[in-house]
């Protein structure tokens, strides 16, 4: 019986943390197939998740307030703030040719245009871009904004 408790405590630490990093890395790739193909030892698979009914009540609201927002919490490096729309204008355009990998906003919030660079989920991806680009940007930090959904990109191999 010990045997096979540990064996299962083996299957769960060295099969699952896998699959989870499938689908989740740095690009958000979606990889269904490769998650759908895990096969589980006969034992797992009538083990049962039992959870507190609220877990899935915050769930659904996080996703419905997601959904109401348009948009995910995230992160954004502001590289330009001040009174000039032409300046604001000119900083995106300048950024834009030097990263075109990145995008660029600009918005007006009273009495300031701003522009704000990248759509990062975590805070270190917006410090890597600040790094990258403070030699040109010496003044940009890092600002907590709604940012829209990652695009989920399906590999080339999929049947889809």
């Amino acid at each position: 019986m010990i045997k096979l408790l540990s064996l299962i405590n083996l299957l769960i630490l060295l099969g699952f943390p896998s699959i989870g990093q499938v689908v989740e890395d740095n690009h958000y790739k979606v990889m269904d197939r490769a998650v759908s193909q895990v096969v589980l030892h006969p034992v797992l698979q009538r083990i049962g998740v039992h959870q507190d009914s609220r877990i899935d009540s915050l769930l659904n609201t996080y996703t419905a307030e997601c959904k109401r927002r348009e948009g995910i919490n995230g992160y954004r490096v502001e590289i330009f703030f001040g009174a000039s729309r032409k300046k604001a204008l000119a900083f995106k355009a300048h950024f834009l040719s030097k990263y075109p990998d990145f995008s660029a906003y600009m918005k007006y919030q009273t009495p300031d245009f701003k522009v704000r660079v990248g759509d990062f989920r975590t805070h270190s991806e917006a410090v890597k871009l600040r790094e990258l680009i403070k030699r040109n940007y010496p003044n940009a930090f890092i600002v907590k904004e709604i940012i829209p959904y990652p695009e989920l990109v399906v590999s080339a191999d999929s049947d889809e």
